[in-house]
């Protein structure tokens, strides 16, 4: 060999960990060429890790040996880590060297490749870094997973959160006091029901929850806000939430009920979709084949003299079950005028909910408080706190622990006084348009094009239902609407001192068509 290019590597973690030096690695190299009488035409340097050969040094290396192959005898570096530590690409690389006659060689691992039996040995030197790298990362993956289940959150802070360091310089979340109460805000709203998910993100968007759609999403379903971090599944081990040991910023309750809220959505949303709506089938996609128990599609055809419209199961499954549409139509519409409430009903109703609603902003300004006093309390107790500390009566150590469980107090109680005076001014607003709605239900439904027509039967009842012998069937109320049209005779001519006896004294509204009968 009487020229040759030079190359040293290291990666961060390799200088700081292993004592490797590039200025090291030059010498020795420079050294062993003086000693051998070889040339050194160029030297190449990389501060990279050698998973692979797309390193900003080594793609200047092979620039240079495409340009000046003719003058070059031989590639130089200490040891073969240094070349790479991945056994294929190595291979690769010496085979894509070696067409170009220039020979690859590691100073402290010499081999003559012409005796055979020292491709023995360049497969063990090759191997070594890449086993070496294999163990490495396992072993970073087994202490991550460990940190996990011990509740440390690993990674970028969720919003909410900041990424700090404890006492022994190891990653804590650390909440966000303003990015933490937008948080509790947005899932509030979100339990309640009203609007889309992706309307409430706009409206937050520009109060600072700056989150695109899919992060917006992802944070509705993070476990982090109610103190748990999650330990993907892993081999035979599969996912588990760990309890965190930072600072909850949401109770379990508000954060399940979103959970349970974005189900309901997902089920919804997967129902079959409709390619084309058409006027005349407004319930595709709701109903049930009463043979089969799939979901009934529609279509028309032409009979005598004219065109029908049928919801009908599919023939090529084997099903021939056909209902004529304008009959299912009208017996659903029957079905709503039975949901339909009286207007004395109404304000009953309007006027319980609203006195309910008075008490509870009156015990929620009691509590609210009571709950203050409280939080001064421990206000003044994490401020002796840090005289003990700065007095030096108690360590860091201890400081911190104390410290963290009078900070997740402070914020819990925090949230739950918000929670106390966070009744929505606009509820009545909200109430009021609800009740006038379900007073017009029938007639809102009749005048509605296709598409709110199945927004309709969407919000008002769950799931899929049967139609079958002229009569609907495992018809399922939405909750709220099963409560308020309770059966109503009478109500009008009652009391207001009897007003609280509405729920105990009623039973659901049943009309003879709708089968399986309830209670009445």
């Amino acid at each position: 060999m009487r020229t040759a290019i030079l190359y040293t590597r290291v990666s961060t973690d390799e200088q700081a960990d292993r004592g490797y030096s590039l200025l090291d690695q030059k010498d020795r190299l420079e050294k062993y060429c003086e000693l051998k009488g070889i040339e050194v035409l160029v030297h190449f340097t990389d501060d990279y890790s050698a998973k692979n050969f797309n390193r900003p040094g080594f793609v200047d290396l092979l620039q240079y040996m495409k340009a000046n192959k003719k003058h070059i005898d031989g590639l130089l570096f200490v040891n073969w880590s240094r070349f790479s530590r991945n056994t294929n690409d190595s291979y690769a690389m010496i085979d894509k060297l070696n067409r170009v006659g220039i020979v690859p060689q590691a100073i402290d691992q010499p081999l003559d490749m012409e005796v055979p039996e020292n491709k023995l040995m360049l497969a063990f030197y090759l191997a070594s870094p890449e086993v070496d790298n294999h163990r490495r990362s396992l072993n970073v993956i087994k202490g991550m997973r460990r940190a996990q289940k011990m509740g440390r959150y690993l990674g970028i802070a969720p919003f909410g959160y900041h990424n700090r360091k404890d006492e022994k310089e190891r990653p804590i979340l650390v909440p966000d006091e303003n990015a933490a109460l937008l948080v509790q805000k947005v899932f509030a709203e979100v339990a309640k029901g009203i609007g889309t998910r992706e309307s409430i993100r706009e409206k937050y968007f520009y109060k600072g929850l700056v989150l695109q759609k899919s992060q917006f999403y992802r944070m509705l379903h993070n476990p982090v806000y109610i103190g748990k971090v999650i330990v993907k599944a892993y081999k035979d081990e599969s996912e588990e939430w760990a309890e965190g040991i930072h600072t909850p910023i949401l109770n379990e309750s508000l954060f399940w009920k979103v959970q349970e809220l974005i189900k309901g959505i997902q089920q919804t949303n997967n129902r079959p979709k409709v390619n084309k709506l058409r006027d005349a089938l407004p319930l595709r996609g709701f109903l049930i084949c009463p043979k089969c128990g799939r979901h009934l599609t529609g279509s028309s055809s032409k009979g005598n003299g004219g065109r029908y419209t049928y919801y009908h199961c599919q023939k090529k499954l084997g099903c021939s079950e056909r209902q004529k549409a304008e009959q299912v139509n009208e017996a659903f519409q029957d079905v709503l005028n039975e949901l339909c409430i009286k207007p004395e009903v109404k304000e009953l109703y309007n006027l319980v909910l609203k006195d309910s609603l008075s008490e509870s902003r009156k015990s929620g300004k009691k509590k609210a408080k009571e709950l203050q006093q409280k939080i001064d309390k421990l206000s003044g107790r994490l401020e002796r706190l840090q005289d003990m500390l700065a007095d030096g009566e108690i360590d860091s150590g201890e400081f911190n622990l104390i410290k963290s469980r009078y900070q997740k107090e402070l914020l819990k109680m925090k949230a739950e006084k918000r929670e106390m005076l966070g009744v929505d001014s606009s509820f009545e607003k909200e109430l009021d348009f609800g009740l006038n709605l379900l007073e017009s239900l029938p007639d809102l439904y009749e005048t509605a094009n296709t598409e709110n027509k199945q927004k309709i039967v969407g919000s008002i009842f769950k799931g899929t239902f049967i139609y079958e012998n002229e009569a609907y069937r495992t018809i399922e109320l939405n909750e709220v609407v099963k409560l308020i049209s309770l059966k109503t005779n009478g109500l009008e001519i009652r009391k207001p001192e009897l007003q609280g006896t509405l729920l105990e004294d009623s039973g659901l509204v049943v009309r003879r068509g709708i089968e399986p009968l309830l209670p009445g």
